[in-house]
């Protein structure tokens, strides 16, 4: 006997058991179909599994190279902010030299522009 809900408030169930074919006829025949649906569906939700576990470990691997990419991106970032604040510093130190030498040449010229001009 099947019986059918229809989803509205006021609906009652509906036996529609004369319409459908007597399931009673081969108990065997249903179990063994039944067993065979069973065993497909194991089946297939170990394909499912076997697919999953490999699609995990093929994400966790490319997640781990990701990570070791992404410290080695940082660790050259950092060697580049190391070498640009380096690079600054001496940029400074030898403009601050040169601007140096500058002023005492000037000295030196006006000191002797000063003798010659006694």
């Amino acid at each position: 006997m099947r019986v059918i809900f229809h989803n509205t408030a006021d609906a009652a169930p509906v036996d529609d058991s004369q319409d459908a074919p007597a399931e009673d006829d081969d108990p065997e025949g249903e179990l063994r179909t039944r067993d065979e649906d069973l065993d497909e569906l194991r089946a297939s939700l170990s394909s499912v599994k076997e697919d999953v576990t490999a699609m995990t470990a093929r994400i966790s691997g490319e997640l781990e190279d990701a990570r070791r990419t992404i410290g080695s991106h940082e660790r050259q970032l950092a060697c580049a902010q190391d070498l640009y604040k380096f690079s600054s510093e001496q940029s400074k130190l030898i403009a601050d030299y040169w601007q140096g030498q500058a002023a005492m040449k000037d000295q030196n010229i006006a000191f002797f522009n000063q003798k010659l001009a006694d």
